[in-house]
């Protein structure tokens, strides 16, 4: 069995032999000297190019290939050469590894004691020769850690140590040697005031003690107490959720639906609109950086200044529309928590005062009040037939009760047909027959939903009550119970009547009578009553209670009519002459 070969270690690294140099250093190189070499020219070539160039004597044909890298390069075959070579050339080589080695060593050791002057320069060493560098006889005695120790009860210690003192202490030490060790009785008996400088930094046991712990909380723990926890000493506090309540436990399907009925579904569906114009006109346009699902993108006043003449220009929307766009807008920033948009706003109003003032000259279609007279043709129109008899009588019921009781289309009609609808038993008729009441459940008015009543009573020539009377008996001879739809769609279903369906009835029959259909709608009713009462000589203050406004604004609801403006100049031209 051969004997096993001795292994060497690999020769230091030299930086400046060419062997170790990178293949852009080399193509630097040879390009200063100025020669000419292939863009896949290998690294060793270049190499040889070079030492070629410097007139190096090694290079040469009949040499091999180990005896061409100088001593230092990172060669494993130069080792291992070096380590089957025998006879003086391989001790030779040997030699000079060794020696390259100690002239690295002495570099070190050169560089070490640099950085120890520099470091002294910044925190002078310690002077006294009993604080040198410690060495095994130097080091103090530590307690055998099989030796029971007694420890100082911090619980009844009144010194101060805090970070202030011990930043002090740490840099006005004096200059003595350490009096006890790290942890030992003396040590904690009498803190040294000492902090012993040494070359591997500062002792352990000469740093000052520093309490990081309240005296009130370090007593607790040390006496084994259970340390207090919140609220009061009568009961628990309430305001802490239990160990085991998660992180949510439900509560945000709770504050949704919370925010759900923060306002109206109308409102909602019309905020939810506007926040889809919104983050469209963002998309389109790349105003903001892409921005994470669920979350709204963060902008600034240039962006909705952008959006509303947007709005105005592209969209045209009315003033009103934009207004409401960017309530939405508030709305939903708000709801994710993430501030009011328009809070700090300077230049927004001055240009939503542009957009108004610019669409002051474009004709608005005003709604048309259905009037006593036009109801009254409505009604007779009916009376002789224009649907089919259910529909005829439903719809003079509906007629009369949107006039006589200022409803708003919205309150008798639903806008889809899941909505909120009046029902059978919400109608209550007197015994006498003398009037009847309506119960609005939710209104615009009322939105907390406590709900109103409504008195109608009985009146010639249009009887309301009696024509309520015959539609309820209707109804009940189909079989509708109390919580059945008022009003239906047609006798042959039993879905509420939307507000689309009862226009296009409302409509059909102006038409028939020759009016100009597309001036009414249904709010018509409530514009035709206010407009009505203040022709028949009502009170404001009376107007204001019949109609459930809660200001003076019922007065823009009253329409005057020509002949009234007549009447009153020829007033005026009375009392001049009198």
């Amino acid at each position: 069995m051969a004997p096993k070969s001795k292994k060497t270690r690999a020769a230091p690294y030299d930086p400046e032999l060419l062997e170790n140099w990178t293949l852009a250093r080399l193509k630097t190189a040879c390009l200063e000297q100025g020669i000419s070499f292939a863009s896949n020219v290998r690294r060793f070539a270049l190499v040889k190019l070079l030492r070629e160039k410097r007139g190096s004597p090694e290079e040469t044909g009949s040499t091999p290939r180990h005896s061409i890298l100088p001593q230092g390069a990172r060669s494993q075959s130069s080792v291992r050469d070096v380590s089957q070579d025998g006879g003086p050339h391989g001790n030779n080589n040997l030699a000079a590894i060794i020696s390259t080695l100690a002239e690295s060593v002495t570099v070190l050791t050169n560089k070490v004691d640099s950085l120890e002057t520099k470091l002294n320069s910044v925190v002078p060493l310690v002077t006294n020769p009993l604080a040198r560098e410690l060495s095994t006889s130097d080091r103090p005695n530590y307690p055998d850690v099989n030796t029971p120790a007694t420890f100082r009860d911090f619980s009844r210690d009144t010194g101060e140590y805090s970070l202030s003192t011990a930043y002090s202490r740490f840099h006005n030490f004096a200059r003595n040697p350490p009096s006890a060790a790290a942890g030992s009785v003396a040590q904690l008996e009498t803190p040294d005031t000492t902090a012993t400088r040494t070359t591997f930094g500062y002792a352990a046991h000469t740093l000052p003690l520093v309490e990081t712990v309240s005296q009130a909380l370090r007593n607790s723990i040390i006496t084994d107490d259970q340390i207090p926890g919140t609220g009061t000493l009568r009961r628990p506090a309430t305001h802490t959720l239990p160990p085991h309540a998660g992180a949510d436990d439900g509560l945000s399907a709770d504050l949704a639906h919370l925010w759900d009925h923060s306002l109206s579904k109308s409102t909602l569906a019309t905020y939810k609109s506007a926040l889809s114009c919104f983050l469209s006109f963002l998309a389109m346009r790349c105003l903001v950086a892409p921005w994470i699902s669920g979350t709204l993108p963060v902008i600034s006043e240039d962006i909705l200044l952008a959006f509303v003449t947007f709005c105005q220009a592209s969209l045209n929307f009315r003033f009103d529309t934009i207004k409401l766009y960017l309530a939405g807008i508030r709305y939903h920033y708000i709801r994710q928590g993430q501030g009011d948009p328009l809070s700090n706003s300077l230049r927004l109003p001055y240009i939503l005062r542009a957009v108004k003032r610019t669409q002051n000259n474009i004709p608005n279609v005003h709604r048309l009040p259905i009037t006593f007279p036009i109801l009254s043709n409505l009604c007779t129109a009916l009376h002789s037939g224009v649907f089919t008899p259910f529909v005829d009588l439903m719809l003079a019921c509906t007629f009369k009760t949107a006039f006589y009781g200022f409803l708003r289309c919205g309150e008798f009609t639903c806008r889809s047909f899941n909505g909120n609808f009046v029902k059978v038993g919400d109608i209550v008729i007197a015994d006498d027959k003398s009037k009847f009441s309506l119960r609005l459940r939710s209104s615009k008015t009322d939105p907390f939903g406590k709900g109103v009543s409504i008195f109608i009573f009985e009146n010639k020539p249009l009887y309301p009550v009696d024509t309520m009377h015959k539609y309820l008996t209707m109804r009940h001879q189909q079989g509708a119970d109390v919580d059945a739809p008022l009003f239906l769609e047609n006798e042959c279903s039993y879905r509420p009547l939307t507000r689309t369906t009862f226009l296009c009835y409302l409509k059909d029959t102006l038409s028939r009578l020759g009016y100009e259909d597309r001036f009414f709608s249904g709010h018509s009713f409530r514009i035709g009553a206010c407009t009505s009462g203040a022709a028949g000589g009502v009170e404001g203050h009376v107007l204001q209670v019949l109609g459930r406004w809660k200001s003076d604004c019922f007065t823009r609801y009253i329409h005057t009519h020509p002949s009234t403006i007549k009447q009153a100049q020829e007033n005026m031209n009375i009392s001049e002459s009198m």
